[in-house]
């Protein structure tokens, strides 16, 4: 079954710390990579192919384009046989990241495994929200838009290192179940 998927783009050069801003952009992000889950190519939404090659674990491709008026990388893959789908903002902010954390708090109704050291070189923070059943995560039949998901993970760094796949920015992840 081949879909299609359309994004209506807001005109921002960046992602602004403004909630609404930030609500636009995790919605844009949930529609992207749940569309690409079920099927949809990500070719035909106006993403190319990236020149350079992911490092990401367990990912196979990546893909440029703009979500929201913002630049974007996609990197896409499989874990376990389950489909994966990365969003990376590389130049959102640490603002963007609590708007977009608190976007995800409310969206599940509950905080996820906490893995932030801000204090580090790297100024890191990640969330990570997991399915009960798949991860033994705090979420009853994970879901967003009617698509089962084994987990959701929100991470920030002011540069790359080895848990971020190398990259910086905001980087919002999607595992399938």
């Amino acid at each position: 079954m081949k879909k299609t998927f359309t994004l209506a783009f807001v005109g921002a050069a960046m992602i602004s710390s403004a909630a609404s801003a930030q609500s636009a952009f995790l919605a844009d992000a949930n529609e992207l990579c749940l569309s690409i889950i079920e099927g949809a190519s990500i070719e035909e939404m106006g993403f190319t192919p990236s020149a350079e090659a992911t490092e990401v674990p367990f990912m196979t491709a990546a893909y440029e384009g703009k979500l929201t008026g913002v630049d974007v990388r996609i990197d896409l893959g499989e874990r376990f046989g389950a489909p994966m789908c990365d969003i990376n903002a590389p130049e959102a902010s640490v603002q963007d990241y609590e708007a977009i954390h608190a976007d995800l708090v409310d969206n599940f109704g509950v905080r996820g495994v906490n893995y932030d050291n801000p204090s580090s070189s790297t100024g890191y923070r990640g969330e990570i929200w997991a399915d009960k059943e798949a991860m033994s995560g705090p979420i009853e039949d994970m879901q967003i838009n009617g698509t089962e998901l084994t987990s959701v993970f929100v991470q920030y760094a002011k540069s790359g290192f080895m848990q971020t796949g190398g990259r910086a920015g905001v980087i919002v992840s999607y595992q399938a179940r």
